[in-house]
């Protein structure tokens, strides 16, 4: 169960990746999670090297931080989503865009269980391995307290 509002780095992975299940079907087209080979779909582990026609990777990049008030010890935390669409090279952008315009609003300048997010950026990135691969950034922000 994760907390209302976000207290440490374990609930803000637990919170971001609750979120992306929620409002994302990997029944359809699986995810891969950070630091972890396999990729989920639905409540099915498949085990890389993928070969189906798309996947999505999720993972969640730590940013700098600031201290903010020397007497409270309030530190903001920010970091990076990022979530990268892979299809079959060669068969067009039509179905990444799709899975995109599935992705985008699910961080897309959101508050949830105290992070917010900023607005997010899609860039296409170099074909590698046979893959078409598309990735979604949004910035976040929380505030750890000690």
């Amino acid at each position: 169960m994760i907390a209302e509002t976000v207290r440490n780095f374990s609930e803000e992975r637990t919170a971001i990746e609750l979120r992306f299940e929620t409002f994302f079907d990997s029944f359809i087209v699986p995810v891969q999670y950070g630091n972890v080979s396999i990729l989920k779909k639905g409540y099915e582990s498949i085990p890389t090297p993928y070969q189906g026609s798309a996947f999505v990777r999720l993972d969640i990049v730590g940013g700098f931080s600031q201290q903010q008030e020397i007497s409270r010890l309030i530190t903001t935390i920010n970091g990076l989503i990022s979530i990268n669409v892979f299809t079959k090279q060669d068969i067009g952008t039509t179905t990444a865009k799709e899975i995109v315009d599935k992705i985008f609003p699910i961080f897309n300048a959101q508050v949830f269980n105290g992070i917010t997010t900023g607005a997010s950026s899609v860039r296409v990135l170099p074909p590698n391995n046979g893959w078409y691969n598309v990735n979604i950034t949004t910035p976040y922000r929380w505030y750890y307290c000690n």
